[in-house]
Order: C-alpha cells, then sequence, then structure tokens
C-alpha cells in the first residue's frame, strides 16, 4: 500500500497484556535513539475532540468504532504515514491492540513487532500503582475480565491472542527493571545482525 523510501530502516511494534511495561520498552527504544508512536495517542485525541473522557473503557470503544468504520488497520496505516512523512530511521510504535494494525504496519520490510507479558497478578499490581485512570483501580476479578475482552474481540476490536501468535519477538517482564533493559538491548541487538 505504501511505497516507503529507503530513509525509513526499523519499526519495532509493541504489542501485549495491559500493564505489562510495553511503555517501559517505549522508553527504552527511546533512549536507544527510537521515536515513539502510539496508536492510543491518536485514540486520545479523537476522545478529546469528541469530549469524551480518555480512560480505557472509553479509548477501547472508541479505538473499536474506528476501526469498524475506517477498516481495522486505519490506525496502523496513520501511523506508518506519519513516520514516512517524518523520515524517521528507528520507530517504536505502541499501543497495537489489532492484527490489521500490525498488518498495516508490517508493508514496511524491516518491522517486527515484539510481544511484552507479565504474570497477572503482578501487572494488576502495576496496573494499581500507576493509577492512571479508573481503570486502574478495578478489582483484581474486573481486570482478568476486562482483559478477557480484549483477548478477541472480532475483528474491529482488540485481538491480543492474535498480536501474541503474530510476534517475532517476546518479552517477559517480570524482573527489575535492569533486567527489562538487558532485554531490550539484546533484541536490538539480535535484530541489527
Amino acid at each position: 500500500m505504501y511505497a516507503l523510501k529507503p530513509f525509513l530502516k526499523m519499526i519495532l511494534g509493541i504489542s501485549g497484556t495491559n500493564s505489562a511495561g510495553k511503555d517501559s520498552v517505549a522508553r527504552i527504544l527511546k533512549d536507544a535513539g527510537f521515536e515513539q508512536f502510539s496508536l492510543s495517542d491518536a485514540i486520545r485525541e479523537e476522545a478529546k475532540a469528541r469530549g469524551l473522557p480518555s480512560d480505557r473503557d472509553v479509548l477501547i470503544k472508541l479505538g473499536n468504532e474506528l476501526r469498524e468504520k475506517l477498516g481495522p488497520g486505519i490506525l496502523g496505516e496513520r501511523i506508518l504515514d506519519l513516520i514516512k512523512k517524518k523520515k524517521v530511521e528507528k520507530a517504536s510504535v505502541i499501543s497495537i491492540r489489532n492484527p490489521a494494525e500490525a498488518k498495516a504496519l508490517s508493508n514496511h520490510d524491516d518491522f517486527f513487532l515484539v510481544w511484552v507479558d507479565a504474570p497477572p497478578q503482578l501487572r494488576y499490581e502495576r496496573s494499581l500503582a500507576r493509577h492512571r485512570d479508573k481503570s486502574d483501580s478495578l478489582s483484581y476479578d474486573d481486570f482478568i475480565a476486562m482483559e478477557n475482552l480484549e483477548r478477541d474481540a472480532g475483528p474491529s476490536g482488540q485481538r491480543l491472542d492474535v498480536l501474541e501468535e503474530m510476534a517475532r519477538f517476546k518479552i517477559d517482564n517480570t524482573g527489575s527493571i535492569e533486567e527489562l533493559n538487558e532485554k531490550v538491548d539484546s533484541l536490538i541487538e539480535s535484530i541489527s545482525r
């Protein structure tokens, strides 16, 4: 779909479960010279334009609506176009929640999907600690129920199970931030070979 120029060297797409450490991986990549892009930021901007709050459940519904109306890969297409326009050599894209978004980004030859995960109890504790929005104060059972909805919500919804299968690389973020740094460094090194 996109006739990309040789200036674009690598895109790392970051997906994973809620509170697994996707933003932490993106920060590490940023320190390594990757420009960061977020599909969720595009949805947050849409929510703001509509006067809606930007909590998790609103963003999920709005993202699903955009995918339904404009095609399931629309957010990935928009970000890929932005990366191309900015002539970015190394980019990370977080908040990939639908396989069509990853497929749109994979129209770039050097796109690699990375899955980030951690055990549910640890992710739940991280969610409570970050206090990003009201969904970060759910009970454990509600946290798991919401995640189950995100695993396979149909073609225009979130489909984390499919993304996990599509991922070329996986990072288990169970340890410390230092361990995560090492894992990301190893990832970059293995891709760069």
